[in-house]
């Protein structure tokens, strides 16, 4: 069996077990062709918080560089704002792990006793 299939299965299985229990599919990621101010501020932040990155790295003269290379005239973000972000998006996204939590022991407590 290929490596590429036992992936393909798992990640079929994951979302009938998704369907199943309600829970709604992940958003899709934005093509790397479509350019939205939203989706550029929200990944700064996701990459803050994942990777323990400080605020100020979006003030880094290398990072500037880099994205005026890859999209000139680009306005990044303050370090203020990426903090704000992450916090609003821990606000956001705490309401969604809240509902999958509720969703997930609804289901069948018998689970737990296997």
């Amino acid at each position: 069996m290929k490596t590429g299939n036992g992936t393909t299965n798992l990640q079929k299985t994951a979302l009938a077990c998704n369907a199943l229990r309600g829970v709604a599919a992940p958003a899709t990621v934005a093509t790397l062709t479509s350019y939205m101010p939203a989706a550029h501020c929200t990944v700064i932040a996701m990459r803050s918080a994942t990777s323990n990155r400080p605020f100020n790295a979006v003030t880094d003269k290398y990072y500037k560089m880099e994205v005026e290379m890859l999209r000139p005239g680009t306005i990044i973000p303050h370090p203020t704002t990426v903090s704000q972000d992450i916090k609003h998006l821990y606000v956001e996204l705490s309401k969604t792990v809240r509902q999958y939590f509720k969703v997930s022991i609804n289901i069948s407590p018998t689970f737990l006793f296997i």
